[in-house]
């Protein structure tokens, strides 16, 4: 039988159900490191690949159907990071709400580290940290550098506590909270 290929690498070898999380999982992924109207309007992703194992749609879906927990999203980069590959030893699902603590917005960002945005009134450099959707003032500072120092520690503080948060309510396992845990920021 000759399969379709998804975005010229992904081969859907499964029966296709009227809705089926692993297969939106597994097409997005696929979508997001191939699709090349995608990969314009999303540059970050254009240095990602999805392991050739993953490719063929079975090979997916018995992992997913192992580590799949409802309502998580597939994260590739929080037990590696800055992991660029897809693959059954780097993924893991992690809840919405502890991926949101790792995007970086590099798109939206501006001209300026991480956390921090020029405060032209006072000729001086404000810092921000983003905490459950609202951002938190951190202080202002004589250089970008120093703003991004202040939003460095606070967003390593944030994280821990998260990642301790989560792990002591089961929504994560051991080996993610250990990953956030020593994460460079």
């Amino acid at each position: 039988m000759k399969h379709k290929l998804v975005y010229g690498v992904g081969v859907f070898d499964g029966v296709m159900e009227s809705t089926s999380i692993v297969y939106d999982s597994w097409h997005h992924m696929i979508e997001r490191c191939y699709c090349l109207s995608r990969l314009e309007k999303y540059p970050s992703y254009s240095d990602c690949t999805v392991d050739p194992e993953w490719h063929l749609y079975s090979n997916f879906k018995k992992w997913f159907e192992v580590n799949y927990v409802d309502g998580y999203h597939l994260d590739k980069d929080v037990l590696v990071q800055g992991n660029k590959i897809y693959s059954s030893e780097r993924c893991v699902f992690i809840p919405h709400r502890i991926n949101n603590l790792l995007t970086d917005r590099a798109r939206d960002r501006g001209e300026y580290p991480l956390g921090v945005s020029k405060e032209s009134r006072r000729n001086k450099y404000k810092a921000c940290i983003s905490v459950l959707g609202k951002n938190k003032h951190l202080g202002f500072y004589d250089t970008p550098e120093e703003a991004h120092e202040a939003w460095r520690m606070a967003k390593k503080k944030y994280v821990s506590e998260c990642a301790n948060e989560s792990f002591s309510k089961g929504e994560i396992s051991e080996r993610v909270r250990n990953a956030l845990l020593h994460r460079n920021f």
